[in-house]
């Protein structure tokens, strides 16, 4: 009992971790996709100036540069809860479900982790300096401030994590899935074995025997009783073997 109540917390844990690693990364991705607007306003504000009235501006080439790249790394979160990323999974898609899901499991702790991770260390080092210094784009004649940007791919990689680590907990819930079918599937065989290859197989015949005679007799007992699946298939079809015999 205590080790259910356990694994029921522990499940509960997972799957509300899941469902808030989602929610962060669909508000992320709706801000990315907001951020998109001023993004294509300021590309036709630059393209109006410069084709229509010959005079382009000095501050689109890096305004769309900063919120472009704020755009790009909000979407991370929300690319991979939605499955949008990119996968090689020619090799993998061929394996079993456990495999697949093993298979995953290992790449994300050698590969995705250890990335993510140290990414968002090191994006959240250069965001504190740049934050203290006030930086600014060294290129462009307008020194627009590269310090926003910085914070927003910290958040971003934060973000990232924060669904690896959801999407590694999906992995492990469908690995105890398919350990319990499997399990089913055993105590299924089990069963299979434990009547069609027990003593108590004749206690079938007899009782099909009976109900047999009775159907013969027109008894409509008898034939709710044949369809009624109390005796197996096969002792069933091995009766009527026997009875062609």
């Amino acid at each position: 009992m205590m080790k259910s109540s356990a694994q029921n917390t522990h499940a509960g844990f997972g799957d509300r971790f899941i469902a808030f690693a989602n929610k962060v990364s669909d508000v992320s991705g709706l801000v990315a996709a907001y951020l998109l607007v001023p993004l294509v306003v300021v590309f036709l504000i630059e393209i109006v100036s410069r084709n229509v009235f010959n005079h382009p501006t000095t501050w689109a080439s890096g305004t769309c540069f900063l919120i472009g790249g704020c755009a790009a790394v909000l979407g991370f979160g929300y690319a991979m809860k939605s499955g949008a990323m990119v996968r090689i999974d020619a090799l993998s898609s061929k394996l079993p479900e456990k495999a697949h899901c093993i298979l995953d499991l290992i790449l994300y702790a050698v590969l995705f982790l250890p990335l993510t991770i140290g990414g968002a260390y090191e994006c959240i080092k250069n965001a504190v300096v740049s934050v203290s210094k006030l930086e600014t784009l060294s290129t462009g004649s307008w020194n627009a401030p590269i310090w926003p940007t910085k914070i927003v791919m910290s958040i971003s990689l934060i973000i990232l994590t924060l669904q690896g680590l959801a999407e590694i907990i999906q992995l492990v819930q469908r690995l105890r899935a398919a350990k319990r079918e499997g399990v089913s599937n055993d105590s299924q065989r089990t069963y299979d074995r434990s009547h069609y290859g027990h003593p108590a197989v004749g206690v079938h015949f007899l009782r099909l025997l009976s109900v047999c005679r009775a159907r013969r007799r027109g008894d409509p007992i008898g034939s709710r009783l044949l369809g009624s699946r109390r005796v197996p298939d096969r002792i069933f079809q091995h009766f009527q073997i026997l009875q062609g015999l």
